[in-house]
């Protein structure tokens, strides 16, 4: 603080030209008594403010001190030109206004600077999407709840569950697992930035309730053969994880825990009532009751006929078919109709059939017999004649035809016999090729048909037919499978990655599979059967394992992703 003084100050103006002073003249200066202040700041503008784009904003500052005190704005650290008052006024704040403003505060005695004071121009939040209005879900199951804005920069998020904010919920996105009843209610996210807040449109959650599994096709009750083996299937649906025990006359079957049940070797101890249990968290449901009846018969279930339709060409796609007689305790040679028709398909509708198809057959390197046209010769034309009239075969006709035929009787020999059908000239079309059992008077130990197999390059969105039919007085379990990642273990070049095979009963699927995954069943009937095991638990070759009232069936392999490559289709008897 500075002192003052009251003082008189006399001045003398005028001398005379003697050298005297005259006419005195007096000036008196007096000061008050009291301090000078520096200003001092008593409010300044908050920190940040933040305004939407358009919008008036108002900064002021309030400051004491010795008068006159004078104001300086500035933006930036430049001054802002007429803004000399203690509030700057800011009619319709834009993008220009964005930036730090101080305000310099002076008097007599010094000078201050109010705090930075940081102007943000925006909007607020706007949403783009919302969750769906309502949904109904199953308990259990995940909810996924999510919104979208414009401009995310600085923007904070808050879901409200029945208008309570969710504690942790501070994401675009709400993720709600194995939801129950207490997750049925409203849900809203609050979006937020400097300037505002907007909220979301409700989305209402109902949790129904996950019920009891359905069963969609119930065990089909079989009779078979002492020493067979026997399939029961179920299937169910189920919202959530499913399981399955079997039973035995109400009796829980230790380890049957598969929608699959296999049993080898059937006795009459097995000779019963099987149902399946389908249980989820929710609830149970037991199967209708398959009956397995066990029949001593000198006519069992057996394979009768094996068939293999598809393009026919010469190399890769020449049509080739493997078949094995034999079967368990069997003795002797099997007769049989051997066909490779072309011409004979078109009165059934087949398109662009294989003009001149010749066949030979094989057991291993060595050929055994060949045919081409069927009736040139008049003892091939009636031993033909009079199979088809046997078997129950479609006749060839005229006896001219184009269509080649032969009448074997072949011994079980290790390895078996393969069937291959070219076209006279190179020819390329649709041709069938068939393998009949001729036995006139089947006992159990005649020789039997085993294995039918067939490999072919399939194109792209096409089919592999292959057909097979059983007889008997009994039902007969079998194994049909579409390899393709697997044969490439054994070095088939261009194998389709993904065969699906389709197993009909006239127009109606009654099995069907892409990608075995493994299943116990079926690595079972691979043994049985001494078919190569598929290369691992994730390959995608397919299979299934059925037991078959005695019928026609036939079995199409396809990609499932429609690609070309080669494949192979094989029915096992299981025994």
């Amino acid at each position: 603080m500075q002192a003052r003084l009251l003082f008189t100050m006399v001045a003398y103006s005028d001398i005379n030209a003697k050298g005297y002073y005259t006419s005195p003249k007096a000036y008196t200066v007096t000061v008050k008594a009291g301090a000078v202040s520096a200003p001092v700041i008593l409010s300044s503008p908050p920190a940040t403010q933040a305004v939407a784009t358009g919008s008036v904003l108002n900064l002021s500052v309030i400051a004491s001190g010795t008068d006159p005190i004078t104001y300086q704005w500035q933006l930036n650290g430049n001054n802002i030109s007429g803004a000399t008052a203690s509030a700057l006024l800011i009619t319709s704040a834009n993008a220009a206004n964005v930036g730090v403003y101080t305000c310099i505060i002076t008097n007599s005695a010094g000078t201050v600077t109010t705090s930075p004071s940081t102007l943000v121009v925006s909007n607020p939040p706007v949403i783009t999407a919302s969750p769906v209005a309502a949904q109904s879900v199953a308990a259990g199951t995940t909810v996924n709840l999510s919104v979208s804005v414009s401009d995310p920069t600085s923007v904070t998020y808050q879901w409200q569950f029945n208008g309570v904010n969710i504690f942790g919920a501070s994401s675009p996105n709400l993720i709600l697992n194995s939801v129950t009843a207490a997750n049925a209610g409203t849900y809203v996210c609050v979006v937020s930035n400097l300037v505002g807040v907007t909220t979301s449109t409700p989305s209402v959650l109902n949790i129904t309730s996950l019920g009891s599994p359905t069963i969609t096709t119930n065990p089909t009750s079989q009779t078979i053969a002492p020493g067979s083996s026997v399939v029961f299937k179920v299937a169910a649906k189920s919202a959530t994880t499913t399981t399955y025990q079997w039973q035995f006359n109400g009796i829980v079957l230790s380890g049957a825990t598969s929608s699959t049940l296999y049993i080898s070797a059937v006795t009459t101890a097995n000779a019963g009532n099987y149902t399946c249990v389908v249980s989820n968290t929710s609830g149970y449901v037991t199967s209708t009751a398959a009956q397995l009846s066990i029949l001593s018969t000198p006519n069992p279930g057996r394979l009768v006929n094996l068939s293999v339709l598809t393009m026919d060409g010469p190399g890769a796609q020449m049509l080739t078919l493997g078949f094995v007689n034999g079967g368990s305790g069997t003795v002797g040679s099997e007769p049989l109709l051997i066909r490779a028709s072309g011409p004979a398909l078109v009165p059934f509708g087949v398109p662009s059939v294989l003009a001149d198809p010749a066949l030979t057959l094989f057991q291993g390197s060595n050929v055994v017999v060949t045919n081409d046209n069927w009736g040139a010769l008049s003892n091939n034309m009636t031993a033909v004649a009079a199979a088809e009239a046997a078997t129950g075969a479609f006749t060839l006709t005229p006896s001219n035809s184009l269509d080649a035929a032969v009448v074997q009787t072949l011994p079980s020999v290790q390895g078996g016999y393969t069937v291959q059908v070219v076209g006279n000239g190179n020819g390329v079309g649709n041709a069938l090729a068939e393998v009949y059992d001729n036995t006139t008077s089947y006992s159990v130990s005649s020789t039997r048909l085993i294995n039918l197999s067939c490999r072919q390059l399939v194109p792209a969105n096409g089919t592999l037919t292959a057909g097979f039919a059983i007889s008997g007085a009994t039902s007969k379990t079998v194994l049909i499978r579409a390899s393709g990642p697997t044969l490439a273990v054994y070095g088939v070049p261009g194998t389709m990655p993904d065969p699906q095979l389709s197993v009909f009963s006239g127009s109606i699927v009654i099995g069907s599979n892409a990608g075995w995954a493994g299943d116990q069943s079926i690595t079972a009937a691979n043994t049985a059967t001494g078919a190569f095991q598929f290369s691992s638990s994730s390959s995608k070759d397919s299979a299934v394992v059925m037991t078959l009232a005695p019928g026609p069936y036939t079995v199409q392999a396809t990609s499932v992703s429609g690609v070309a490559g080669a494949t192979m289709i094989e029915v096992y008897e299981v025994p």
